[in-house]
C-alpha cells in the first residue's frame, strides 16, 4: 500500500513538473493581465471599432486555458500531495502575521496615493479642492491605523466609507475595478480587529459584539474579494472592450509571442489570451479550487507586473500582494463556521479560537 501511494505521488509529481514548464508561458503573458491597464494609458484616445474574431488561434488559447484549469481541478483532488504538507504545517505557526502585513502594505498602498495625487488608485483623482483634501486625510489616517497596528476594525469601516464615497465621486466603470476588493477587505478587517489589537477588542466589548463566531471568515472573503476582482478587471478590461487593452499593447509592447517571431499572434489574439486565463484565475479563487496553487502563479504574475511596469503597479497592488502570499500559505478557507476540532489559532489579545486546516 505505501508502495502505491508512493507511486502515486511520484506521478503526479511528474505530472506537476510537466503541467510546470507549459504553464511557464502563463506567467509573461497573464503579467499583462494582471497590470491594471487603466492605470497606464491615461488619457489614450480608445477606438471602438476593436472586436475579437474566432479563428484557430483563439481555440488553441482556450484549450491552454482549459488544460490549465484541468490542471488545477487535478491538484484540488490531491489535497494530500507532498508540494503542499509544507504549506499546511505553516499555516498553523503563520496564524495572524499574514493580515498584519497585508495591513502594512495596504497602509503603505495609502501613503503612496497620498504621495502621487490619487485616492485609493492611480486613475482615481480629484479634481475639487475639498474633496482632494478629503481623499488626503482620510488615506492618511487610514494609513496611520493600518501600519502602526492601532486598530484594525476602525481601519475597516473607514475603507468601506472611503470606497462608498469614490462610488458616488467618480463613474462607476471606474470604480467597479477596485468595489469588492475594497468593501470586503474593509468586512475582514472589521471582524478580525477584537482578536488583533487591544482597542479594537476594547471596542468590541463596549459594544457588546462577540466575533469569535465570525473569525473563520475574513479568509474566504478575502478570496472571493481576489476572485471577483479579477473576473470583473478580466471582462471589464479585455474581454469586454478589448480595444483598452489593444492601445496598452501599442504603448508597452509586452506582447513577448508576437515578438519571437509569431507574427499570427496578434496582439488581439494576446489580449483575448490575458482576459481568458484572468477570468479562469479569478473563477479558481472564487470556487476555491487548488487555491495555494492558482494563488501561487499569482503571486509570480504580480512580480512579473513589479519587474515590468515600476513603482505604480507595485503601489497599486500592494495589498493584493500579501493577499496571495496569505493565500498560498493559508488556503482557501471555509464559509462554514468551524467545529471544534483542527488547528488551533490563538488570539493575540484574548482566548484561543478553533478553525479547521484550509486546503
Amino acid at each position: 500500500m505505501r508502495n502505491t501511494t508512493s507511486l502515486t505521488r511520484n506521478s503526479l509529481f511528474r505530472y506537476l513538473m510537466r503541467t510546470g514548464f507549459f504553464i511557464a508561458a502563463f506567467v509573461l503573458i497573464a503579467s499583462q493581465a494582471e497590470a491594471h491597464i487603466r492605470w497606464l494609458i491615461k488619457g489614450k484616445q480608445i477606438p471602438d471599432n476593436v472586436h475579437f474574431i474566432f479563428d484557430g488561434m483563439t481555440v488553441v488559447i482556450l484549450v491552454c486555458v482549459l488544460l490549465f484549469a484541468i490542471s488545477a481541478a487535478l491538484i484540488h483532488m490531491y489535497r494530500t500531495n507532498p508540494l503542499l504538507e509544507p504549506m499546511e504545517k505553516m499555516a498553523a505557526s503563520y496564524k495572524n502575521i499574514g493580515w498584519r502585513i497585508i495591513c502594512i502594505l495596504s497602509g503603505v498602498m495609502l501613503i503612496g496615493n497620498v504621495w502621487t495625487g490619487v485616492y485609493l488608485a492611480p486613475n482615481m483623482m480629484f479634481e475639487n479642492q475639498i474633496m482632494y483634501w478629503f481623499g488626503v486625510i482620510a488615506q492618511l489616517l487610514i494609513a496611520a491605523l493600518l501600519i502602526f497596528q492601532v486598530s484594525f476594525s476602525i481601519s475597516g469601516v473607514l475603507i468601506i466609507v472611503g470606497g462608498v464615497v469614490a462610488l458616488f465621486a467618480f463613474p462607476f466603470d471606474l470604480v467597479i475595478d477596485y468595489l469588492f476588493e475594497f468593501v470586503l477587505l474593509g468586512v475582514c478587517l472589521i471582524i478580525l480587529g477584537p482578536k488583533l489589537t487591544g482597542v479594537d477588542k476594547f471596542l468590541a466589548i463596549k459594544l457588546d459584539w462577540n466575533t469569535d463566531k465570525y473569525q473563520h471568515l475574513p479568509l474566504p472573503l478575502i478570496r472571493i474579494a481576489v476572485g471577483i476582482s479579477l473576473i470583473v478587471l478580466a471582462l471589464h478590461n479585455k474581454l469586454m472592450d478589448p480595444a483598452i487593452s489593444v492601445v496598452f499593447l501599442e504603448e508597452y509592447p509586452v506582447n513577448f509571442i508576437n515578438n519571437m517571431g509569431f507574427e499570427s499572434f496578434t496582439n488581439l489574439h494576446f489580449v483575448f489570451f490575458a482576459g481568458v486565463l484572468e477570468l479562469t484565475l479569478g473563477g479558481l479563487i472564487l470556487a476555491g479550487i487548488a487555491t495555494r496553487y492558482v494563488a501561487g502563479f499569482l503571486s509570480i504574475f504580480f512580480i512579473v507586473t513589479l519587474i515590468q511596469f515600476g513603482l505604480m503597479e507595485l503601489l497599486g497592488h500592494a495589498p493584493l500582494i500579501g493577499i496571495a502570499i496569505l493565500l498560498v500559505i493559508m488556503g482557501s478557507g471555509s464559509l462554514k463556521e468551524p467545529e471544534r476540532t483542527g488547528l488551533k489559532f490563538e488570539s493575540e489579545v484574548g482566548t484561543p479560537r478553533e478553525a479547521l486546516p484550509q486546503s
